[in-house]
């Protein structure tokens, strides 16, 4: 009788067991021999079963399952190599998810990969330690070998080196974790860990980025021992390779395995691997940690035989100046990539030493003085002093903050470091420390130096922060003081780098390309729950990394200028073509700088501020390029020539798109956009458009979005712009800047812009249309219209026949002819028509043609937006003063309340003013003018009552330098009617002074 075999499927891990359906029947299977699951009906719940209910809750799905090996669920493959394939899989007798790696299948039956794979194992297993991978189990069978590791999360260093290029390429400023400082500790713990394999006579031989990966939590572990090699068998395997070249299989396997960009030269001339070899590749991964670039450019291994004796060594410093890579390590570098071994280091352990020497090179500090936040005789400046936000874009004070601030008596000019012993009680919101504070510290530069708030840990409150010049460069959101805890706080300036340390531990390292002066430290108190135990400062002798600069730097921090000046010169020629060099170059133009600014004659500073222009000017040509529009920048930011400034910076951006340098320039656009903020509003406006044209990334961040906002909010509402889109608001917002600034050529870039979006932003190139017109006459807008209309299609055409037909009013060349021609399309006038008669109506009384300007007006008979018609009928009224028709006038103002006519947000408020003046009198309208409220940035079309009343003094270098062209042209055309109307010739010699200015 035929046996009849049945297959019994686990429903959990999907194992198969084949049996004879009548055992089955008598003796059937109840539990799974893999996972121990439940196969059978039994009602009773046994151990077993609640470990296979345990294992059910943290298993796959079994929609993610894809196959089984063991006792491992298979979920998907994460990784394949040469031999192996590694899987994400699930333990079903431990309950985790691991790593597993397997022989490839198509390479199972050949003894020599299977014995190499297994050996792999083996000697992996043999190595405990923490940067190495540990082996779980290891399984050998007729139809599988494989074994299983820890899944690990985090990045390889391949990975975080690519995105510190990015961060280069996308001038993302002062990522901490990807500076030397900070990937250097991580090259440490590779390097222990390749010592402790050499210690244990092991080769890894393929060392590179890829194969090293960095934790979620910093550990640092090294994988794929593959290709690891025992010392021992070295001698053994170049033995055998001369006896094997018969076999062609076999020469393969012998010839230098792994990565040819990584590979030392002795391995393609046929040398064992060796100590030496697996050196040669740590340095090459030093040389990327460094420069974030290869030392040599191999395409593949047959260019590398042919090439390695022509290969050049580029020192670091040079091939990524501006990564300001320490000697130190340069030099650590180069001995590490002789291309004979034997002038490499001999063992790892000798670069181990190198490195931790490089790691605690850092001055020997002395305390020179403890201060006490009571003790008034330690501070020169100790008040509480009120700190506002954006004062210069807001047209009211906003909210700000009170702290308590102080600096100290004695200045401190060399390498510093703060001690402070602190503890935080239940209500403070932590507390400043100040670093390079003025020696003079007045009200416009309170803010100056090195600022590093420390937060508590509340919720919704500021985050830690270093702020320079009150602008921040770094945050650090995950730093934060717990309540009733005691904490010790480090801060080290070390030439151009601060450090913060808590507790012995390290939390970031900040390095500045710009130096700071200031020689004074503090001290920002915002609540008195707070005990400072105690506050030390040190001074430090020089870092054993010494710079060759920190001798001029020494000098221009006590403000020897000459002596400073004659050494960055002596370093600059010495070093020309190096980074010290134009770093010295660099800082020479500095020193002019800091010079000027303490000169008194004002003859004598032009000279020096020339002499520094043409300081900077000597980095043209060179690597460090980019430095002479900031070094010029900063010169004419200290003449006040705002414009000059903003052409340096944009320049760069736009002929240096992608140079590592501008991250430098970065740093200080975003200073200069906080600062003027407080103080320039015309300054500010164009930095924030620098940033929201060229630095999206920045544009995106926290502080530079509360700036945005504050603008948005503060300025004033534009008739020839609708409200923006979410979609489109960034060019919205470009727009309405370049309409303040005058800028027609920044509105054709946006136009160019719009009419190349596959969804059309109708009403955003209508609107830059209309600004082209006002602000660049007819033939820009021509030009553009024209471009608009070739780039539309067919359908495009006649869907938009509308707007197109009206916007064509706009191309007749002779203006008269324009505006008589001009006849609504509807009976009731759309919005956008209103726009084109506002323009229109504009255009005539800039040209005072008031009676066409009126013509138009009349044509209009539908009130589309309250702030159109507002717009409009200022116009109209504007025309009708002017032609001395008050009836009409009047016509216009009694379709408003006298309540708006005399609210300061009424377009028509100056004109009911100028309106009083001849139906009252002076004094009824000046009464009139009083009535508006105080304010520092009045609406253009306020400014003239302002003056008028006194509120506004016209001076060079008062409101008239902090005003846009378009206000000065609104004040212009109001004194002169109210000069006109009132008979008043007192203002005559402001009109003068406008006139003369703005043309």
């Amino acid at each position: 009788m035929t046996t009849k075999i049945i297959e019994i499927r686990c429903a959990f891990c999907h194992a198969v067991f084949r049996r004879d359906e009548k055992r089955e029947e008598k003796n059937p299977i109840r539990f799974c021999a893999y996972c121990g699951a439940k196969i059978g009906k039994e009602e009773l719940v046994s151990e077993l079963d609640k470990q296979a209910i345990f294992l059910k809750e943290h298993a796959p799905q079994p929609s993610e399952i894809i196959g089984s090996i063991g006792r491992f669920l298979l979920i998907k493959s994460i990784g394949r190599g040469g031999m192996g394939e590694i899987f994400l899989a699930f333990d079903t007798v431990c309950g985790r998810r691991v790593a597993l790696k397997r022989i490839r299948p198509d390479l199972m039956h050949s003894p020599q990969l299977r014995r190499r794979f297994i050996r792999e194992a083996r000697i992996t297993s043999q190595l405990i330690h923490p940067g190495i991978i540990p082996i779980y189990d290891i399984h050998i069978n007729k139809d599988s070998v494989y074994y299983t590791m820890p899944l690990l999360e985090g990045k390889t260093l391949k990975q975080i080196i690519r995105d510190a290029i990015k961060n280069e390429e996308s001038f993302a400023a002062h990522e901490h974790k990807t500076s030397i400082p900070t990937l250097i500790r991580l090259f440490l713990g590779v390097l222990q860990a390749v010592a402790y394999a050499h210690s244990k006579g092991v080769l890894h031989r393929d060392l590179k980025p890829e194969n090293i990966i960095i934790g979620t939590y910093g550990q640092v572990i090294i994988l794929d021992w593959g290709l690891t090699k025992l010392l021992e068998e070295i001698q053994e395997e170049t033995l055998l390779s001369t006896h094997v070249r018969a076999s062609s299989k076999l020469t393969r396997m012998e010839k230098p395995v792994g990565t040819v960009a990584y590979m030392a030269p002795e391995r393609v001339q046929g040398k064992p691997a060796s100590k030496q070899t697996d050196i040669y590749a740590l340095g090459v991964i030093l040389y990327q940690i460094l420069t974030l670039r290869l030392p040599f450019s191999r395409k593949n291994m047959k260019t590398f035989v042919e090439s390695w004796k022509d290969e050049q060594f580029v020192p670091p410093e040079i091939r990524a100046p501006y990564r300001d890579v320490p000697q130190a390590l340069s030099e650590i570098v180069k001995q590490c990539l002789a291309s004979d071994p034997q002038e490499r280091y001999r063992t790892c352990d000798q670069l181990l030493s190198h490195i931790e020497s490089f790691l605690e090179g850092r001055s020997e500090w002395f305390v020179v003085k403890s201060l006490d936040i009571f003790r008034k005789e330690d501070w020169k400046f100790q008040e509480n002093v009120l700190f506002s936000e954006h004062t210069a874009i807001s047209r009211s004070t906003e909210l700000g903050d009170w702290f308590n601030l102080m600096f100290s008596k004695e200045s401190f000019s060399e390498n510093i470091r703060l001690d402070i012993t602190v503890r935080l009680g239940p209500f403070c919101h932590g507390f400043g420390c100040i670093l390079c504070a003025p020696s003079r510290p007045k009200q416009g530069d309170l803010t100056a130096g090195y600022w590093l708030w420390l937060a508590a840990n509340k919720e919704g409150e500021r985050r830690t922060t270093l702020l320079r010049s009150s602008v921040p460069v770094l945050e650090a959101p995950e730093i934060m003081l717990t309540s009733d805890t005691s904490y010790h706080i480090r801060i080290e300036k070390i030439e151009q780098t601060i450090i913060l340390t808590i507790n012995d531990t390290q939390q970031f390292v900040y390095t500045s390309h710009i130096p700071v002066v200031g020689t004074h430290v503090g001290m920002l108190i915002q609540d008195t729950d707070i005990d400072i135990e105690s506050f030390t400062i040190s001074i430090g002798s020089q870092n054993i990394m010494v710079n060759c600069l920190a001798v001029p730097d020494a000098f221009l921090t006590s403000h020897d200028f000459a002596r400073a000046l004659a050494e960055y010169r002596r370093i600059g020629n010495a070093f020309s073509g190096r980074a010290e060099g134009r770093e010295a170059l660099f800082r020479a133009g500095v020193t002019l700088l800091e010079k000027a600014k303490r000169e008194y004659d004002p003859q004598q500073r032009d000279v020096i501020f020339d002499l520094a222009r043409q300081e900077f000017h000597k980095l043209r040509h060179t690597p460090g390029a980019p430095l002479e529009y900031l070094g010029k920048a900063l010169v004419y930011h200290t003449t006040q020539e705002f414009d000059e400034e903003i052409k340096c910076f944009e320049l760069a951006f736009r002929r240096y798109k992608r140079h590592p340098l501008l991250r430098v320039l970065v740093e200080q656009v975003i200073l200069r956009m906080h600062e003027s903020s407080r103080q320039h509003r015309v300054a500010a406006y164009h930095f924030i458009y620098l940033v929201l044209r060229f630095l999206p990334d920045i544009a995106s961040k926290t502080s530079s979005k509360k700036i945005f906002e504050s603008v948005e909010k503060h300025w004033e509402p534009l008739p020839f712009l609708s409200p923006a889109s979410e979609e489109h608001k960034t060019h919205h917002f470009c727009i309405t800047l370049a309409f303040w600034l005058q800028k027609t050529y920044i509105i054709s870039e946006i136009f160019e812009e719009c009419i190349a979006m596959p969804f059309l932003p109708i009403n955003l190139i209508c609107e830059a249309l209309l600004l082209l017109f006002l602000l660049g006459g007819q033939k820009i807008f021509s030009h553009h219209f024209s471009s608009w209309q070739q780039s539309l299609s067919s359908d495009e055409k006649e869907n938009h026949s509308y707007l197109l037909q009206t916007l064509s009013i706009l191309e007749i060349e002779d203006s008269k002819t324009r505006r008589q021609s001009y006849q609504p399309q509807f009976k009731d006038i759309e919005i956008f028509e209103t726009k084109i008669m506002i323009t229109l109506m504009e255009e005539a009384i800039q040209e005072h043609n008031y009676k066409e300007a009126t013509a138009l007006f009349e044509q209009y008979n539908k009130t589309t937006s309250s702030l159109l018609y507002e717009e409009l009928a200022s116009k109209a009224v504007e025309a009708y003063l002017w032609i001395h028709d008050f009836q009409k006038a009047q016509e216009i103002f009694n379709h408003f309340s006298q309540k708006r006519l005399c609210n300061e947000e009424c377009r028509l408020f100056f004109l009911y003013g100028c309106f009083l003046t001849q139906t009252k009198s002076n004094e009824a309208a000046m009464t009139h003018f009083e009535q508006a409220i105080d304010t520092a940035y009045p609406r253009s079309w306020l400014i003239g009552a302002y003056v008028i009343t006194g509120k506004i003094l016209i001076r060079p270098h008062g409101w008239f330098l902090k005003s846009f062209k378009y206000e000065q042209h609104q004040l212009l055309r109001q004194l002169q009617l109210y000069t006109y109307l009132s008979g008043d010739l007192s203002y005559v010699s402001i009109i003068e002074f406008l006139q003369e200015k703005i043309s």
